[in-house]
């Protein structure tokens, strides 16, 4: 089980390769902005980062890398969703001084030979703030996966 969610989907369209590419800046330079339809990032021959623009705070907002391959009879688009690296690095950083706190509990409570009952709450604490990420950012990534493909006009294959 990985510590962060994240998705692979690849999308198919019948989008020349050019098409795709400029559909992917415009979106990026448009001046006029659409909440959770627009996109921000950046993309460099045939790779991009983006990121959908939401008018909501979501830490866990997915960032989609992506590749475009040229087909023979259509293009394939391999995007790979995940948090955002500061996002990721914070969730590691609290669940270490966590994981510290907790066992730094649980010394106490071998120590003073006493139940110290906020110790068992870390865990727990823990448990709950890596299963909120998976729930927002599964929400995330099913909106932005449809927000995408309608940009594209691809369809999900994978």
């Amino acid at each position: 089980m990985n510590l962060f969610p994240f998705e692979k989907v690849i999308f198919r369209t019948k989008l020349r390769e050019k098409e795709v590419k400029y559909r992917i800046v415009k979106t990026i330079n448009s001046k006029d902005l659409n909440w959770g339809k627009s996109f921000d990032g950046r993309i460099s021959g045939n790779e991009f980062r983006i990121h959908r623009l939401i008018w909501y705070r979501n830490s866990f907002l997915p960032e989609l890398n992506g590749k475009i391959i040229s087909n023979s009879a259509s293009i394939l688009i391999e995007v790979e969703m995940k948090m955002f690296t500061a996002v990721r690095v914070f969730m590691i950083i609290f669940c270490v001084f966590a994981f510290f706190v907790f066992m730094a509990g649980i010394w106490a409570c071998f120590v003073n030979r006493e139940v110290i009952l906020f110790v068992f709450a870390i865990p727990l604490i823990m448990a709950l703030m890596i299963f909120v990420s998976r729930i927002s950012f599964k929400l995330e990534v099913k909106k932005a996966k449809q927000s995408f493909a309608e940009l594209i006009e691809a369809e999900i294959i994978n």
